[in-house]
């Protein structure tokens, strides 16, 4: 069963132990991260989720960590994946994220 549409998709598909390097984990973040945003941008009120998108965040969370801890476990540190390009992207998606919550 699918959990996701759209972007969600790509984040779905990402196989964490083939990311190889830094900016490879922040791609993935922000695919992750992305879906996320997705699911509670269009919400009136983010705390009225279905069971369904609240499984899907759940499930989108679950990945980021997992890709969050592959990074430590190959040794790439905070700062390499702040040298990455995509950096500034990631960051910025986490910031919509944290508005959407507080502006909900």
């Amino acid at each position: 069963m699918s959990f996701m549409t759209g972007c969600g998709n790509k984040a779905e598909k990402i196989k964490v132990s083939q990311l190889e390097d830094a900016c490879d984990h922040v791609d993935a973040l922000i695919s992750c991260t992305e879906a996320i945003l997705d699911i509670v941008d269009e919400k009136e009120d983010i705390y009225n989720l279905s069971i369904d998108e609240v499984d899907q965040i759940n499930y989108l969370t679950k990945k980021m960590n997992l890709i969050e801890r592959h990074a430590r476990k190959e040794k790439i540190s905070h700062s390499d994946m702040e040298d990455c390009e995509s950096w500034k992207e990631l960051e910025d998606l986490r910031d919509q994220i944290e508005n959407i919550a507080k502006e909900k």
